[in-house]
């Protein structure tokens, strides 16, 4: 897990260097968050955990359909796990609002910055960057 993880890290880090290379883009021009500049390190990284989900039970000599247990479900399953999604998001807005409040210093920033970055964003970037396919390596790989 630890390895997925650093893989993902490096192609993202490289990901972001190729894009600031193309675009001479980078954080000290200022400005607001640039697509060309912050879509390819993120999405770099997910495809690496993707990928480390296809190539691990390759390795192992086991079908991808018994390992990543890709069979087919009932439609109550999907139905619930949309439910439960979408019950999580005032949930976790709820979370992050009042630990921001109590714990200021221990965010990191993160909230702030991508509320930022979704206000820049469109909307065709910024829905396969932050739900689908975060959405579809995390799953694969845990």
């Amino acid at each position: 897990m630890f390895g997925a993880f650093l893989l993902a890290q490096l192609f993202g880090a490289l990901a972001g260097n190729i894009a600031n290379a193309v675009t001479h883009s980078t954080a000290a021009h200022g400005g607001g968050p640039e697509v060309a500049r912050v879509i390819p390190p993120m999405l770099a990284s997910e495809f690496a955990l993707i990928l480390v989900s296809l190539v691990t039970p390759l390795i192992a000599a086991m079908s991808l359909r018994e390992s990543l247990d890709l069979r087919p479900h009932r439609p109550r399953v999907f139905l619930a796990a949309a439910v439960g999604t979408v019950m999580l998001g005032p949930l976790g807005d709820t979370l992050m609002t009042e630990l921001t409040r109590r714990f200021p210093n221990w965010t990191l920033g993160v909230v702030p910055t991508l509320h930022e970055l979704a206000s820049h964003l469109p909307l065709l970037a910024l829905w396969p960057t932050f739900a689908l396919v975060p959405g579809v390596a995390e799953e694969l790989l845990f």
